[in-house]
């Protein structure tokens, strides 16, 4: 019995440290994607194919405007190390605060914060 606890305890462990590693890449996928929406918006990259940025959003890529927004959104005005720390959900929020808030904001709060904590803490 005890040794089954020592293997559930190590496989527990493994894949903790996987989720980990995922949720670290995620923050960088996100970030990126933010990135590269807003490249292909902002040169209009779609405009060959799809006769608008949503019918592009919509057909090639799948997402709808509101993601692709906040995706871009969260790229343009946090860096990478941020994402990973924060979270999409988090920053999103955070968005709602003026620009120079936002940062003042980060650097005063714990990520730790859950999602309903930071929602009061905002103003």
């Amino acid at each position: 019995m005890e040794q089954h606890i020592i293997a559930n305890n190590q496989k527990l462990e493994s894949l903790s440290d996987r989720v980990l590693e995922l949720k670290k890449n995620l923050g960088f996928s996100c970030w990126e994607l933010g990135s590269i929406l807003s490249q292909i918006k902002q040169e209009k990259l779609y405009l060959g194919e799809y006769s608008t940025w949503t019918d592009y959003l919509r057909h090639r890529v799948d997402f709808s405007e509101r993601s692709a927004q906040r995706f871009m959104r969260i790229a343009e005005n946090f860096n990478q190390q941020q994402l990973e720390q924060w979270g999409v959900h988090k920053l999103d929020l955070v968005l709602q605060l003026e620009q120079p808030k936002q940062q003042e904001f980060l650097q005063s709060h714990s990520p730790d914060l859950t999602v309903s904590e930071l929602k009061l803490e905002l103003p």
